[in-house]
């Protein structure tokens, strides 16, 4: 029986990015393409550790501006809760902005 070849990195990346751009749990990701969620975490940090290796200064801290209002109106505002921080949405709220800022978030919390 034939072992099959080992993925590339190049397949990883892509599949890395795709599960960053579902906004899904990687568990879930990972389950529903038929991959292992293991050998993702690792890729994940064989990764990191490369590009710390290229060029540790390359992570830069990216920051954005928040400002705290009342809301102009009684449109419905959804609450979620993020690493001791509390975020409250209008109904219209960006998805991409959010995915942006949960990650932001994720990196200097």
């Amino acid at each position: 029986m034939k072992r099959k070849p080992p993925e590339t990195k190049e397949v990883w990346i892509g599949r890395i990015e795709g599960w960053r751009a579902s906004g899904k749990p990687q568990k879930e990701y990972c389950s529903e393409q038929g991959f292992n969620r293991n050998t993702m975490v690792k890729w994940i940090s064989t990764l990191n550790q490369e590009n710390k290796k290229i060029d540790p200064k390359s992570e830069k801290t990216e920051w954005i501006e928040l400002t705290k209002r009342e809301p102009m109106d009684k449109t419905p505002i959804t609450k979620i809760s993020y690493n001791g921080f509390e975020i409250e949405m209008v109904e219209t709220f960006s998805e991409p902005f959010l995915i942006k800022l949960l990650r932001v978030m994720k990196k200097v919390c």
